[in-house]
């Protein structure tokens, strides 16, 4: 298991972007979370394996239609909180 966090920036509110996200982390059984910051961006926690959360990497980068993504940052985070995250929810 691995814990990673994504914080992504472009047209990312108002335009189904979390919604688009939840869907693809719970049909890939992810845990964690995806909300809206006060900048704009949008901030993603996931916790699944390996090959999901590259899968959902691939996903933050494309968004749904109306979005517009020009930059996703990725980091690893302590993988302690994991069990704090029994399923993946929109904040």
């Amino acid at each position: 298991m691995q814990v990673m966090q994504l914080l992504v920036e472009g047209r990312v509110q108002r335009v189904g972007y979390r919604h688009y996200i939840y869907t693809k982390a719970c049909r890939s059984f992810l845990k964690g979370y995806v909300k809206n910051l006060d900048d704009g961006k949008v901030e993603i926690l996931v916790i699944g394996e390996g090959e999901a959360i590259a899968e959902m990497i691939k996903h933050a980068k494309k968004g749904p239609t109306l979005s517009w993504v020009y930059n996703v940052q990725v980091f690893s985070v302590d993988e302690s909180i994991k069990g704090e995250y029994e399923d993946f929810r929109i904040l």
